[in-house]
């Protein structure tokens, strides 16, 4: 199966320092030990053996620019066609915007997790996997 694991613009993945996005790294790893092809979405500096490889999207290191809802809809933009092309595709990112254009085309085959940032978010489709607060 093609999975697409879409990071968080904040760090690289795995992190330079200790976050609960680490979940994404163990995530690609175990779905690549299961023989699924992943292509991770993050930014530049990530390290994943991903067998679809990197698709990089903008880095914004811990602050506001560019800003989490830019970085995410540019990683859109620019790798709709893989997005689209994958069989699951699973968003942990701040706002979604890779979610919420795949669900506005039609696209039934997105898992959203949240690590941060929109804790419920207003499409109630969006708030499927939830990482707990604690």
């Amino acid at each position: 199966m093609k999975i697409g694991l879409i990071g968080l613009s904040t760090f690289p993945t795995p992190p330079p320092i200790h976050t609960g996005d680490i979940v994404i790294y163990h995530l690609g790893l175990s779905l690549e030990e299961m023989g699924h092809e992943v292509t991770f979405y993050a930014p530049a500096g990530s390290w994943i053996p991903a067998s679809g490889g990197l698709r990089e999207m903008h880095c914004s290191w811990g602050t506001n620019n560019p800003t989490m809802w830019d970085a995410e809809q540019a990683c859109y933009d620019r790798w709709r066609a893989d997005l689209l092309a994958e069989d699951v595709v699973h968003d942990f990112s701040q706002y979604k915007r890779v979610a919420e254009n795949l669900l506005a085309a039609g696209r039934t085959n997105v898992v959203s997790t949240l690590l941060g940032g929109t804790w419920e978010h207003p499409d109630p489709a969006l708030n499927i996997v939830v990482w707990s607060k604690a």
